[in-house]
């Protein structure tokens, strides 16, 4: 899907800015980034001319500071969003909003843009809040049929 996005060639991709909805705590180098997803497949072509705004910043840990340096970037993205793109996890999550973690209120419900979160499986994460996503221009929810265990 992201591939074929990528040679679309009606579209001025200088003036579009691309994000993530949430991210691993992981470099741009592991297969487990979603932003290095996105380089492979979706920054190539046509829109390679596009701003890409990454959650993850190279911190060392996930705390308040680097919180603050991904909410800082993502302050330069126009919102609402004109579209935002959720994937579905395997257990039924989206974003990294994950059944029965500590802070999942408070990504449901805070006025932040972007906070930490751990996934069930106590991996940490970035994600953007469901206001912020929920308030996007249009939504659409990508769903697999089959485990796909490239990311």
């Amino acid at each position: 899907m992201l591939n074929e996005l990528s040679k679309l060639k009606n579209i001025n991709w200088e003036k579009v800015d691309v994000t993530l909805v949430d991210e691993r705590f992981v470099d741009e180098s592991s297969n487990r980034s979603n932003a290095k997803m996105i380089k492979e497949n979706l920054l190539i072509n046509e829109v390679k001319e596009a701003s890409f705004f990454p959650l993850f910043l190279g911190a060392n840990s996930l705390n308040e500071q680097a919180i603050e340096q991904m909410s800082h970037q993502q302050k330069y993205i126009k919102k609402p969003f004109d579209i935002v793109a959720l994937g579905m996890g395997l257990d039924g999550h989206t974003a990294s909003f994950f059944p029965n973690v500590k802070n999942l209120h408070q990504a449901l419900n805070s006025t932040r843009l972007v906070m930490a979160i751990k996934a069930s499986d106590g991996e940490e994460r970035i994600t953007l809040t469901f206001p912020y996503l929920i308030s996007a221009k249009n939504i659409y929810l990508h769903i697999e049929g089959k485990k796909n265990n490239k990311y």
